[in-house]
Order: C-alpha cells, then sequence, then structure tokens
C-alpha cells in the first residue's frame, strides 16, 4: 500500500474514532480533494449524510462535484441557492469561474467581484487573504480585457501585484498589454 493509501485509511480510522465531530469531516473532505481523491470524497459526503450531517459545507461540495461531472447548469443552481444563504466568498469565487469557462465574462465579473468584498470583507486578514484577492483581480482583470476595458483590466492587475508582488500571472499578463 502507498503513502496515499496509508493516509486515507489513517482518516478513515480518525473519522471512525471521532464520529460526532463534523469539523474532523469538514478537515477529511478538504484533504480528499486536495489529494484529487473524488472517490472517497464522495463515500465520506454519503457517509455524513447517513450520520445526520448536513449544512453548506456539504452542499458546496456537492456543487464541486457536478462542475467535475460537467453538469454545470445544476452546479449553478446548486451554488446560487448556497450564495444566498451564506457570504462565502468561496462560492462567488466558484460561480466566476463557472461563468467564466462558459465565456460569461459579463457574470463572471459581477461574481469575482462580489467574491473579492466578500473577502476583504469577512476573510482571514493577513498573506491568505492577500494571496486569494489577488488571484481574484486577476481574474477580474481577465474578464474585464475579454470585455474590452482595457483600463480597468490593467488597473486590477497592478492591484494584484499590490495585493501580492509574487502573483507570476498578473506579472505576465500586465507585461502582455
Amino acid at each position: 500500500m502507498g503513502e496515499a493509501g496509508l493516509i486515507v485509511s489513517d482518516v478513515w480510522m480518525l473519522l471512525n474514532q471521532y464520529p460526532e465531530e463534523e469539523g474532523l469531516r469538514q478537515w477529511a473532505l478538504w484533504l480528499f480533494d486536495a489529494q484529487r481523491n473524488f472517490v472517497e470524497s464522495a463515500v465520506l459526503l454519503r457517509a455524513a449524510e447517513r450520520q445526520g450531517f448536513s449544512g453548506a459545507w456539504m452542499d458546496a461540495h456537492e456543487a464541486l462535484g457536478l462542475i467535475r461531472e460537467g453538469r454545470f447548469d445544476a452546479a449553478i443552481r446548486a451554488m446560487e441557492d448556497l450564495q444566498a444563504e451564506s457570504p462565502d466568498w468561496t462560492i462567488s469565487a466558484n460561480l466566476g469561474r463557472v461563468f467564466e469557462a462558459r465565456n460569461a465574462s459579463a457574470r463572471a465579473l459581477e461574481h469575482y467581484q462580489r467574491a473579492l468584498d466578500l473577502l476583504m470583507e469577512n476573510g482571514v486578514p493577513g498573506r491568505r487573504r492577500d494571496e486569494a484577492a489577488s488571484q481574484l483581480q486577476f481574474r477580474i482583470a481577465r474578464c474585464l480585457r475579454t470585455l474590452g476595458r482595457f483600463d480597468e483590466s490593467r488597473r486590477a492587475l497592478h492591484m494584484a501585484l499590490e495585493l501580492n508582488p509574487d502573483n507570476l500571472n498578473a506579472r505576465l499578463e500586465l507585461s502582455r498589454m
């Protein structure tokens, strides 16, 4: 058994040892997704549902699963429902990504701007927030460029670099302009 197999089995043993800990399930789901082990993520979601857990964290991961399956319309509906319930910036950012992938730059821009506002209002201050905000500014700049709003796009790229001078995508995009 490889190292990843050991980690998975260790996580399941830990989950079984603490069956009432919802936060532990959220962490395990994040870990499985980070490892791109979506089979384990799906099993964990079904098990959590059987155990009576529910909440936005489960709904958000199910919506991301719909995206992976290519069921974009269902994913959009699920994420818009979540967005109405929760001021989570990641939901808005993911909606932006879906609309950007569907070449709906104006709608993507709306969601990226909402995500940025939510992140700056409610996000954890510090480096992680600034890096996420920089990535959102980069995405905003791409949408603005697609919409022909080049000056605004350039300003968004400068803001991305102010937030995170190590944002290579923003630096490259700015040099191309």
